[in-house]
């Protein structure tokens, strides 16, 4: 990893780790075959597959648009408010309007985090709080 990569917090950015993964995932596979590699990735989706169905859904977005749909016929509307930082290291600032009530703004690495972030604040005041 380069000097400036490494000075950035490159060793956690989630695309620098998909693509280790993936290295390592691919050396796998080349050494030992297919079953082999299967039983490797496996090993570590299915506890995350199980996590998602114990704890219910992470996808707050698709939740939210399907709830506000059903019970106002309407779609929230995301708002980026603010970005600020480096490109390598920015900050996004969103609000989600549902009607004429506004929840966040929320913040996150990427859009669609600080999109999550503010739809999972909707769904807890806008609909479970009821």
């Amino acid at each position: 990893m380069g000097f400036g990569e490494e000075k950035s917090g490159g060793r956690t950015k989630p695309a620098i780790l998909a693509d280790c993964m993936e290295a390592v995932i691919g050396a796998y596979y080349e050494d030992s075959g297919y079953k082999a590699a299967e039983k490797y990735v496996l090993s570590f989706i299915v506890p995350e597959i199980e996590k998602v169905l114990e704890n219910g859904m992470k996808d707050f977005k698709t939740k939210l648009q399907e709830m506000y749909q059903k019970s106002e016929k309407k779609c929230p509307v995301y708002e980026l408010v603010s970005k600020s930082g480096p490109d390598h290291n920015q900050v996004f600032n969103v609000r989600v309007h549902l009607g004429n009530k506004i929840f966040g703004p929320c913040s996150g690495k990427t859009k669609k985090e600080a999109e999550q972030a503010a739809a999972k604040l909707a769904l807890d005041e806008y609909f479970y709080s009821k």
